[in-house]
């Protein structure tokens, strides 16, 4: 999935003559990890709770807007926000995004188009809802892990086997980190199965692949 079918395109900005305070109550009042610092249309900036806490020396983060009540009222965004702003582009994968965040150990980034303009913002809880969605991990069903051989075929061979029972596939995950070498993990959720046939459609899978679990949370 790429960027631009998830990010935020409504979003909070700062200018560099806002006060710090301003940054504070948007960051705090609004939920956010991250608001970009603009000069007019040109991106400058951006203004973060973990950056704020590190450049004024704070060692936990404050719960409240009353806990920064001793944040210097002069003090402007432009004098502590950071600089050297790291962005995508909406045209940008969702696994390169989270790869970069891991990487450059941030929580969120603005979006720019190929004209430099900001079009949106994309942050660590954006992505978490995108999995959970396409996961479709907010709905109650059956998950089935299975270690398949690295052929073609090998995944069509189980999934036949819960279409023929019945099962309604929702999604398809798949990974080698953890597999050994010719093989593949397969994370496959599934809805709409009759409990009854969960202990026989076991067994069938089981005689296809190795089936790691797939228990049943409700069906």
């Amino acid at each position: 999935m790429l960027v631009k079918y998830c990010m935020r395109r409504q979003f909070l900005t700062l200018t560099p003559d806002d006060p710090l305070r301003k940054a504070v109550q948007f960051l705090k009042k609004h939920n956010v990890c991250m608001l970009p610092v603009m000069e007019g249309k040109k991106l400058v900036g951006v203004v973060s709770e973990r950056h704020l806490r590190r450049v004024l020396g704070l060692e936990k983060a404050f719960e409240t807007l009353q806990q920064w009540s001793g944040v210097d009222p002069e003090t402007r965004v432009g004098e502590i926000m950071a600089p050297d702003v790291i962005t995508v582009s909406p045209e940008d994968t969702l696994e390169d995004v989270l790869r970069l965040m891991m990487e450059r150990k941030i929580l969120g980034a603005p979006v720019m188009n190929a004209q430099g303009e900001l079009v949106g913002v994309i942050t660590q809880a954006d992505l978490h809802r995108v999995f959970l969605a396409v996961s479709d991990l907010t709905e109650k069903g059956v998950q089935f892990a299975f270690e398949l051989e690295d052929r073609p075929g090998s995944l069509k061979e189980v999934t036949d086997i819960i279409r023929q029972h019945g099962g309604r596939i929702a999604t398809i995950l798949t990974s080698y980190e953890t597999a050994p070498v010719g093989f593949r993990h397969a994370y496959i959720r599934v809805f709409a199965l009759d409990r009854d046939r969960i202990p026989k459609l076991r067994e069938e899978l089981a005689s296809k692949a190795r089936l790691l679990y797939g228990a049943p949370a409700e069906v």
